[in-house]
């Protein structure tokens, strides 16, 4: 006989005074706005971790928070530590939780160490931050974004600074937050790149940069010589000058506060979790915890036991995957922590140590190292008496030292880099092998630089934001309108592998929103119509979609949801071609709400894919992203790792067809769970919405009500005294602000001038045909060849084709050297001209010649060959970005050399097209 034990029911408690999110008593949601602070959370995630470091000290349990960070963290230019964000939040964490620990309150103590090190990149800190701060740490909050450029090698840094922290005695919680700094060659730096990474492993980011940019675009688009924002968020320099690196007092306030009101959520959020089986919870509405409830057809898959179940728990919320974000992903690697030795000059001033966790820089005494009063020693700029380097000055002075290697086996060396500063160039080496030594010069170019439940759910939503734009478009489908939906995407939501388009998730979503706002909706519910217009496109990019899309889907459209996360390659000019489709929707008449879908592939040579370089896009222009690998990737790696062997997972969420599990496209039951994330993501916006709206009429007719925040500013009191109070962004500015479009790009440098103007594209494009060549989008235009002699003629000439096994993909298609092509072009503002082609390693894709008018010699060569075997995708190559506006004739020759080891000389285009 099985026995059942009934677990003792808690007695009822009432909510702790934290669980006050945006409701009358949230005095920071009464000076930020719920819009503000939702734009902040760059990345929410889970927060199984900071739940449990919060429970830790909710028990009266010492605590010790690590700052990791740059200048800013430091505090540089500050007159009083305690302006510091870092000190005024851990005040906020000893008053918060002391006073919600009932007989312990008196002993709770929170230690706050700040390691920050001026001029410091990610890449010293990944093994030397423990000479910062201390092993035993339990919440750790990195500050890194604008010290790092937008580099490949600083995000794997990042990657491993993450892995090392969570190997910590502890486990302890991490926090990245986002400053900002407008005096670079860009407006985006290397926390764009830290986003994918945090995401990755679940680590929340919190971001200043979302809230401020877009009011001080704004107020210097309004009027250039305005600077009043500036001078109030960043800091000033010793004779007044304004710095552009460092944020001021206000800006560390703001940082504080929003780290404050997270900190709250995410504590109330945990609260409430805790007392799930309390008495009072058998009717509550809150659910979750790290439950996964498969669904019923699930059950008879004989897959339960590798699905996320309810008995993972914590292993499950706090995993740390097996492997590299940057690595390719297979069954077996287990990477294993690394043991970090560093030796650094960071942990002194003025010659003294101030870290209790540091080791000393030492160089070995000669002959190993040089002696006398050239040898290197460690020395600090009068000027700066904070900053401390073991500095040598004379060719042939030779310094050495002793280190210790762990699994790794990586040897660094961290030195000073200026492009103004006078410095040279060193030769080092390990042990004997001078040989093999590596050349580390010290000058360089940059002068302004010297350095699927509630868990699942929650992780899915990669950003959030504020979400006016898609609170707008529920708003028009509940008054009784007709909405069109758009859906940009690659061969995943074209719906590749399902056997019906009712499996595919953009057509599950559009039933959603059909039968939910219907419902809503009183007298004109029966009149509701959502139009679904799928305008996805196999093996395509956001380089073409850029300029094509409005051969795919209608100009009037309401909402656009894009899926090209695993189709862009991780590449810069596929990330700024991403910047160019979000501006361009924007511009539509409708001025459509846009959400981001990031589906995931396994079959690549890494994990990462371009959609990582979109998040920051993405945050930029305030689009969400719903996340389907930030789901469903942990599990996969740890069932993976408990039994290398099995693939039941991958079985599950990818298709299976002939060949075995395509790693490439997910099945239905990944469509399935992509189109829940988004139903789940879509009222939960939706609500809050509605709430919004209750809390303006019930203001407007005098009542008080616990929902406050909106677009509401409030500044300090004292903001008030500095008369910079009418620049601040304020509740005035309503939805100027809440849908307000960046004049400038992120890929820019920031000025008070420059304003992008919309261009209208043009495009022809293969990609709307079918393989009986008809126009499958009545949005399309044909892309027809211009008559002989422009175009050659006869059998041997350009024509339309598709492969027998594939009908479906057409392309323009030429053989043969000599066969030259061309079509009829219209550029607008930008005078860029481009073609987007086929290109792949084994389809036998040769070479072509591409011109604008007359000018021949200004063409531009495109290789349809490539290295990459397994990725077969249409690449747009720019042909001129200096046309004037109106009419030209773009030419494509087919070319006789080839970069194709076979010989092959055909030529697929896909598009033309003009900016």
């Amino acid at each position: 006989m099985t026995v059942t034990a009934t677990p003792t029911p808690k007695p009822y408690e009432p909510e702790p005074a934290y669980c006050n999110y945006c409701t009358s008593t949230d005095e920071l949601c009464k000076r930020y706005g719920s819009f503000n602070l939702a734009r902040s959370r760059a990345y929410e995630g889970s927060n199984a971790r900071l739940k449990r470091v919060i429970r830790k000290l909710r028990s009266g349990q010492k605590i010790k928070i690590g700052i990791v960070g740059g200048s800013v963290s430091k505090g540089h230019g500050l007159k009083d530590r305690r302006d510091n964000w870092s000190y005024i939040y851990a005040e906020y964490v000893r008053e918060t939780f002391a006073q919600a620990t009932s007989a312990n309150a008196s002993n709770v103590e929170v230690e706050l160490i700040n390691g920050s090190v001026s001029g410091t990149i990610t890449q010293y800190m990944e093994t030397c931050y423990r000479e910062h701060i201390p092993e035993d740490v339990d919440l750790v909050i990195i500050e890194l974004a604008i010290n790092d450029q937008r580099l490949e090698y600083l995000a794997k840094g990042y990657e491993n600074l993450i892995r090392s922290i969570f190997a910590l005695p502890q486990r302890p919680a991490v926090i990245s937050v986002q400053v900002m700094a407008l005096m670079f060659q860009t407006i985006t730096m290397g926390g764009d790149l830290h986003t994918a990474v945090a995401e990755y492993y679940d680590t929340p980011i919190i971001s200043i940069r979302n809230v401020l940019l877009p009011h001080i675009l704004r107020s210097t688009q309004l009027n250039h010589s305005d600077d009043s924002l500036e001078h109030y968020w960043f800091g000033h320099d010793i004779v007044g000058g304004l710095d552009l690196r460092h944020v001021g007092k206000n800006g560390h306030r703001m940082l504080a506060d929003l780290l404050a009101s997270f900190t709250s959520r995410v504590a109330c959020e945990g609260w409430r979790e805790d007392h799930l089986t309390g008495t009072y919870s058998e009717d509550s509405n809150v659910v979750g915890g790290w439950d996964w409830d498969p669904y019923d057809s699930d059950h008879t898959k004989g897959l339960l036991s590798s699905l996320p179940n309810p008995n993972d728990g914590e292993d499950v919320s706090e995993y740390i995957p097996r492997q590299l974000l940057f690595g390719k992903y297979d069954h077996t690697t287990v990477l294993q922590p690394a043991t970090p030795f560093c030796r650094t000059t960071n942990t002194l001033v003025g010659m003294a140590a101030f870290s209790t966790y540091a080791h000393l820089l030492e160089t070995l005494p000669p002959p190993f190292s040089s002696e006398g009063p050239d040898a290197f020693k460690l020395w600090s700029h009068q000027s700066n008496p904070g900053k401390v380097w073991l500095t040598g000055r004379k060719p042939g002075v030779r310094a050495a030292f002793k280190i210790q290697t762990s699994t790794l086996g990586r040897v660094r060396v961290t030195y000073l880099r200026s492009g103004s500063w006078g410095l040279g160039s060193a030769l080092c080496w390990l042990d004997d092998d001078r040989e093999k030594g590596q050349r580390l010069d010290g000058y360089w170019i940059y002068t302004n630089a010297h350095v699927a439940n509630s868990f699942n759910l929650a992780r899915s939503r990669a950003y959030e934001g504020p979400n006016t734009r898609l609170k707008r478009v529920i708003r028009k489908l509940q008054s009784g309108k007709k909405i069109k939906i758009g859906i940009i995407g690659g061969s995943v939501s074209k719906g590749h592998g399902l056997r019906d388009h009712r499996l595919n998730w953009s057509y599950l979503y559009a039933e959603y929103i059909r039968e939910t706002f219907a419902k809503s909706t009183s007298a004109d519910a029966a009149n509701i119509e959502v139009e679904l217009i799928n305008g996805s496109v196999g093996a395509t990019i956001s380089q073409y979609m850029e300029t094509c899309f409005r051969e795919h889907i209608p100009e009037d459209v309401d909402l656009v949801i894009i899926e090209l996360a695993i189709n862009d390659q991780r590449l810069e000019y596929l990330a700024k071609g991403y910047e160019n489709l979000i501006r361009a929707i924007f511009a539509l008449p409708n001025h459509p709400a846009i959400i981001n879908v990031q589906v995931l592939a396994l079959m690549f040579p890494t994990i990462t894919m371009g959609g990582d370089l979109h998040t920051a896009v993405a945050q930029y222009y305030d689009t969400p992203i719903i996340s389907l690998r930030n789901v469903i990737l942990p599990h996969i790696l740890r069932s993976t790792q408990l039994n290398s062997s099995d693939n039941s997972l991958e079985e599950y969420w990818f298709n299976v067809d002939a060949n075995g599990v395509d790693l490439r496209h997910i099945s239905f039951h990944g469509h399935r769970m992509i189109g829940d994330l988004l139903k789940s993501f879509t009222s939960r916006v939706a609500c809050e919405g509605w709430r919004e709206e209750q809390s303006q009429q019930i203001g407007s007719n005098g009542k008080t009500s616990d929902v406050v925040g909106g677009r509401d500013w409030a500044p300090y009191d004292d903001d008030r005294l500095e008369g910079l109070t009418l620049s601040l962004p304020n509740p005035n500015e309503g939805e100027a602000v809440s849908e307000y479009i960046p004049r400038l790009s992120l890929f820019q440098k920031f000025d008070h001038s420059t304003v992008l103007q919309p261009a209208i594209p043009f495009c022809r494009t293969t990609t709307t045909l079918t393989g009986t060549g008809q126009l499958s989008s009545p949005y399309a235009h044909q892309l027809e060849p211009l008559a002989p002699p422009l175009s050659t003629e006869g059998p041997d000439a350009f024509a339309m084709w598709n492969h027998p096994q594939n009908p479906g993909k057409v392309w323009l298609t030429g053989r043969k050297p000599g066969v030259k092509v061309a079509f009829k072009v219209q550029t607008s503002a930008l005078g860029r001209i481009r073609v987007t082609y086929l290109r792949s390693g084994s389809y036998g894709l040769g070479s072509a010649w591409c011109w604008v008018d007359d000018n021949r010699n200004k063409g531009k060569r495109l290789d349809a060959y490539w290295e990459y075997k397994d990725i077969h995708v249409a690449n747009s190559h720019v042909i001129t970005e200096d046309a004037t506006p109106g009419d030209h004739i773009l030419h494509c020759e087919i070319m006789k050399e080839t970069k194709d080891p076979g010989g092959g000389t055909e030529f697929r285009i896909v598009a033309v097209d003009a900016l």
